[in-house]
């Protein structure tokens, strides 16, 4: 049996993709009868993984939520996570050190220090992103390292090309592999939960009912079940729901949703919108422009979800729409989409040339009138619907977006890093 020394200084947020990946990865080398050792940070929701034993660095003030990129709170923490991981390194013969994002350089250094194989797991960044000026250097100090650590690195990984395009740019791109990341949730959701989330999201609410507050006791931010006075039982049931997720701390992307929303109910005020994610004060303000368009009635604010409750909103909705995003990062919750065999309606913009085509989604442009008329097309054709639906779920084996390709695709990683030879 192979030992890992797998360090990050992410943590495992449910509603971070970055996360996500890490604790697909740990899942995969476990299945692959590795025995890892999981060195991270402190958080709140830390990696729970059967056969993964994990090892924390102190707690360090001010460092409860990270800046993303390089920062002074950052190197402190990498810096005791290399004390850590080379203590462990002294009790224990890794076979191989996985380091990822900012940790791929104290990989580097431990596997330098106990002269054995390392892999670098490179994560985009927001290269773009302006940096202050007091930051400028410590991002210099963290780009040096990086750089040296990807030139010695014996295997490089990435979730799709433009991560590597790096390494590739340094000469790296014989050693550099494309594993690419797989849905977050998964479609057994027990039936309770299914339930309460059609009982929730599938209720048919009143016209001027007012929309809950954001810090309401109730704490998910789900619409109170009403009676339907005067309506038809069967108008429940035509009824569409149509959900968008943002961020655990963002709606990025989601304004043209929320602008098509008066669109769509001028032509089919029976549709139902429900957004996911935020926080409590983006929430506030989106409902405020709401109000103002005398729509918010028809808007649902969940808040983050738990990950069942989030898969259960999902399987109930009838048509999901991804978040406009600009730049080739797929969005994890995309994958979500696909996986759980849903209409998906997409601008054309960044990602989505990638990913959609009019094979597998409703591909509209990137104005929310267009959006609007994607949305309105699915709810006339369920038919096209349930098509689009179907190839989008299949979308994700073309891709080998699966656990066995994943776990495949790893284990041959690790075999060249391990022995040097592929296959």
């Amino acid at each position: 049996m192979s030992r890992v020394l797998f360090i990050t200084s992410s943590p495992c947020h449910p509603w971070a993709g970055e996360g996500c990946r890490t604790r697909h990865i740990l899942e995969a080398l476990v299945a692959l009868g590795h025995q890892v050792d999981l060195v991270t940070i402190p958080s709140a929701a830390p990696f729970r993984v059967q056969g993964v034993a994990t090892h924390f660095v102190p707690r360090l003030p001010f460092c409860k939520k990270l800046p993303r990129g390089a920062s002074l709170r950052r190197g402190a923490l990498d810096l005791l996570m290399l004390f850590k991981a080379v203590f462990l390194a002294g009790r224990a013969r890794y076979d191989i050190i996985h380091g990822v994002a900012d940790c791929g350089a104290v990989a580097w250094l431990v596997g330098a220090l106990t002269n054995r194989p390392f892999v670098y797991d490179v994560r985009d960044e927001d290269h773009g992103a302006p940096v202050a000026w007091f930051r400028r250097w410590t991002h210099a100090v963290a780009s040096f390292l990086s750089r040296r650590a990807l030139r010695r690195a014996d295997v490089i990984i990435g979730e799709n090309a433009d991560a590597l395009a790096a390494p590739a740019q340094q000469g790296c791109g014989a050693r550099a592999c494309v594993i690419p990341n797989l849905p977050a949730l998964t479609g057994n959701v027990p039936a309770p939960v299914l339930n309460l989330a059609r009982t929730r999201y599938r209720a048919v609410l009143k016209r001027d009912a007012p929309p809950p507050p954001p810090d309401d006791s109730s704490g998910d931010g789900a619409p109170a079940v009403v009676q339907t006075h005067g309506r038809r039982p069967e108008d429940a049931a035509a009824m569409k729901v149509v959900t968008c997720v943002g961020g655990y701390d963002h709606f990025r992307g989601l304004a043209m949703f929320f602008n098509a929303v008066p669109y769509v109910l001028r032509e089919n005020p029976d549709v139902r919108f429900v957004a996911a994610g935020g926080t409590g004060k983006q929430i506030a303000c989106v409902r405020d422009a709401l109000e103002q368009a005398g729509v918010a009635g028809a808007v649902t604010f969940t808040g983050c979800l738990p990950q069942p409750e989030l898969a259960a909103l999902l399987m109930v909705s009838d048509i999901l729409v991804a978040p406009c995003c600009a730049g080739s990062e797929m969005p994890m919750r995309v994958l979500d989409f696909l996986y759980l065999s849903k209409p998906i309606v997409v601008a054309d913009t960044g990602f989505s040339k990638i990913m959609f085509s009019s094979h597998n989604a409703m591909v509209v442009g990137a104005e929310h009138e267009a959006l609007a008329k994607g949305i309105l097309h699915l709810c006339r054709n369920p038919r096209l619907a349930e098509e689009l639906a179907r190839k989008g779920h299949e979308t994700l084996l073309v891709q080998h977006r699966t656990p066995e390709a994943f776990r495949e695709a790893l284990r041959m990683c690790y075999q060249y890093g391990m022995t040097g030879e592929r296959g």
